[in-house]
């Protein structure tokens, strides 16, 4: 038995960096930071889905392993499984 087919290249997400995304902007949430990728790459504006800046997202990721501190519990906790772009 074989596999068919190409592999599914998943994007990087925009807040914690790993490939976890299926489609830049198409509002994936990210399994390993819980960021949802709503298109907005400049770390200054405000996300509405987020409710927070995309630079707060990635402060908080880097210091609890979540977007959010709401996110704490649910996100990923093992993100080795994920490539980092």
């Amino acid at each position: 038995m074989g596999i068919e087919g190409e592999p599914l290249i998943y994007e990087p997400c925009p807040c914690c960096g790993y490939r976890t995304v299926e489609e830049s902007a198409g509002y994936d949430v990210c399994p390993n930071c819980y960021w949802e990728d709503d298109g907005n790459d400049d770390p200054t504006k405000y996300s509405s889905v987020n409710h927070l800046t995309l630079q707060q997202g990635r402060d908080n990721f880097k210091q609890m392993g979540a977007s959010d501190p709401a996110y704490i519990d649910i996100v990923n906790k093992h993100p080795n499984k994920y490539l980092k772009a």
